[in-house]
């Protein structure tokens, strides 16, 4: 396979290396490239674009977390934030607010 592109934006080189792409980039890639789904390196791409997600997720809930809004809130029990990655996923533990 060789280099695919969604548009101008190059999403796999034909080493099998990518570069991380919105998601709408990566929907208007697949809709150019049947190749591109079969791609073993489709599957990594998609697998760091979930890690990425829920890193930005976990960034943007911590920096919500010290706001003024959660420091008025009064809890008798911890609060926690979660995240589910995919369909069927475990769930993930982004941040706990301990009461």
């Amino acid at each position: 396979m060789g280099n695919v592109y969604a548009g101008k934006a190059l999403v796999l080189d034909s080493a099998g290396g990518f570069e991380p792409a919105p998601l709408s980039i990566l929907c208007d890639a697949l809709a150019e490239s049947e190749a591109l789904a079969e791609s073993d390196a489709f599957d990594d791409l998609k697998e760091l674009f979930v890690l990425e997600s829920v890193e930005l997720a976990r960034v943007a809930v911590a920096i919500a977390g010290r706001g003024d809004a959660f420091a008025a809130l009064t809890t008798a029990r911890p609060f926690e934030f979660l995240a589910t990655p995919g369909h069927d996923e475990r769930k993930l533990l982004l941040l706990r607010l301990d009461a």
